[in-house]
């Protein structure tokens, strides 16, 4: 069923962002649905969110409810946000689908990498672009971590990363969760990453 959800509404992504995503609702299991679509428009895969604010310990809030998907060979949001991406002046890298849509929301185009870690096939896409790449990735995320991310890229790739030096994101939160936030986190603690001389 194509519709949308108020739980992701509360969370300020608008209907009309939850349809251009193709965000649906499966009652059988009662999880939201996103679809995984690639460059031409196949469905790849389908992720789907638990209908549920709280969880307890043996229910999963996310899960993969199609077999065969590689969730290291794709990247979330470059097929349906690739011309915002290209006509702006960098693209932000995410961890979630959720993220994504928020800075949709906002006109921003950017990527989730569907979890913490890039793989090699992501680093090669996001080489690709030929933008400036700002990581920015959950607050339970260390600096440590988020420079071995900024790592992977080749030394002429322009990265960037966002760490909250200032406390001002809530406990795992995604730096685009508040967009207030977001844009102070832009403008005092988006910092540049270089490269050490191997």
């Amino acid at each position: 069923m194509l519709c949308g959800n108020k739980m992701f509404e509360d969370d300020g992504i608008s209907l009309s962002t939850q349809r251009f995503f193709g965000v649906r609702y499966d009652p059988m299991s009662n999880r939201i649905v996103i679809p995984m679509y690639d460059s031409l428009d196949n469905l790849l895969g389908i992720k789907g969110r638990l209908m549920k604010r709280h969880l307890s310990d043996c229910e999963q809030k996310y899960i993969y409810m199609t077999s065969g998907f590689n969730k290291s060979k794709y990247l979330y949001g470059l097929n349906e946000t690739y011309n915002l991406i290209k006509n702006q002046e960098y693209c932000v890298v995410f961890e979630s689908e959720k993220s994504v849509m928020l800075a949709y929301e906002h006109g921003i185009g950017s990527v989730a990498i569907l979890g913490c870690q890039m793989s090699q096939y992501q680093i090669e896409q996001l080489t690709r672009l030929n933008k400036p790449i700002i990581i920015a990735l959950d607050k339970d995320r260390s600096i440590s971590e988020i420079k071995s991310e900024c790592e992977k890229f080749l030394k002429q790739v322009d990265v960037w990363y966002m760490y909250d030096e200032d406390n001002m994101m809530q406990d795992k939160a995604s730096p685009i969760d508040n967009w207030d936030v977001f844009k102070k986190l832009k403008q005092y603690n988006t910092y540049k990453f270089e490269k050490e001389e191997s």
